[in-house]
């Protein structure tokens, strides 16, 4: 549809319409992870944007795609963008204020990928990044002392504080400046203020998994989840997923080896005798819950969502059928009821997107413990 209003845009020559449009695409294609096709749509919503010399869209649009580098793990792009949003930014009305301060916490954010990307190989740098970023923290915190009735911007600024304490290891401080920013995004009664929340809770539960407290950093990841959804910000959910992915990832492993350090010790009459008559011991296998019967019951809880039943078989994309991210959380939640004791991670339509895969998953994940 988009694509559609973006051609007869161009037709009849309204290139702001059109650079909207362009927009609309980079966010449906940003939610479905298809990021070459984001960054292509927004990068042409700037170009317009830049053409009829908007420079509200032009800074939006910049901002936009600045989180589509982050998103992909590249701070040098992001740092490009940073530098020439200081050109929009740089004015003394309140709402170039929030701008900058919007861009000292992308920069911060560039500071600290880059760190994570080159740190490692080069100390030295690694340092210079965490200056910088705390720099940038302290500069988006005294922008909001200038600001009137701000609780939403405070608690952005106090968080990406709370960020660059997490890299720097101060892990208790961190919690004590997110549970601030929790606090004022609990104040602001909209999708703006849950997101901030939803990322709070995240960042809270990076430190709870940081001190291996798992099962109440699962916890807490899962809400932060759950909460971003509700409001259907795709950048807070994909970075609440990225914790409870990690989370989940370790809690898996030290179900493993717990299992595997309690295996019991060999009593000495148990030891094979060579030529002595040995016990018959029956060996229980695991069925689990088979894969064409999660498929069925998937096409159907589909076909009851969405009435679209010619269109919906085992290769089709969950995720390209109408699902929003509420919609996704429903139906993972009806899949758990329906397969009991198994366990099926909030984010299971994105790491397994076709239908087929899904039902797979679900058989492998009933036959764990």
């Amino acid at each position: 549809m988009w694509y559609e209003a973006q051609e007869v845009y161009k037709e009849v020559g309204d290139k702001t319409r059109e650079a909207l449009a362009w927009y609309s695409i980079a966010e449906v294609h940003s939610v479905t992870r298809q990021h070459d096709a984001a960054l292509y749509a927004q990068e042409q919503s700037l170009l317009l944007w830049k053409q009829v010399g908007n420079d509200r869209g032009i800074v939006k649009a910049m901002f936009n795609l600045a989180d589509l580098y982050l998103l992909l793990k590249n701070h040098t792009e992001s740092e490009k963008l940073v530098l020439q949003l200081g050109r929009y930014t740089h004015a003394a009305n309140d709402a170039r204020a929030k701008d900058e301060m919007s861009r000292q916490i992308l920069f911060l954010r560039v500071c600290l990928l880059a760190r994570a990307n080159e740190g490692e190989q080069n100390p030295r740098l690694g340092g210079e990044m965490l200056d910088k970023a705390l720099r940038a923290a302290n500069k988006a915190l005294k922008l909001v002392q200038d600001m009137e009735d701000a609780p939403l911007c405070r608690g952005k600024a106090v968080l990406s504080r709370a960020e660059v304490l997490l890299a720097s290891g101060l892990l208790d401080q961190a919690v004590m400046l997110a549970e601030e920013a929790k606090r004022c995004f609990q104040t602001v009664k909209d999708d703006a203020g849950q997101a901030g929340e939803a990322l709070a809770m995240a960042l809270i539960a990076t430190v709870l998994f940081q001190k291996e407290e798992l099962r109440e950093a699962n916890r807490l990841a899962t809400d932060a989840v759950q909460l971003a959804c509700s409001c259907q910000d795709w950048k807070a959910e994909r970075r609440c997923v990225e914790v409870l992915t990690s989370v989940e990832k370790a809690l898996q492993a030290t179900v493993i080896s717990v299992q595997y350090q309690g295996l019991p010790a060999v009593a000495a009459d148990t030891l094979v005798v060579p030529g002595a008559p040995q016990p018959t011991v029956a060996v229980v296998q695991r069925v689990g819950v088979d894969v064409e019967v999660a498929n069925k019951k998937l096409i159907s809880m589909m076909i009851q969502m969405f009435d679209a039943e010619e269109d919906i078989h085992l290769d089709t994309d969950v995720l390209e059928t109408g699902l929003d991210s509420l919609s996704s959380l429903e139906l993972v939640g009806r899949l758990g009821k329906e397969f009991k004791g198994v366990h099926l991670s909030p984010t299971l339509l994105f790491d397994f997107p076709c239908i087929r895969e899904i039902g797979q998953h679900i058989h492998e994940a009933s036959l764990q413990d």
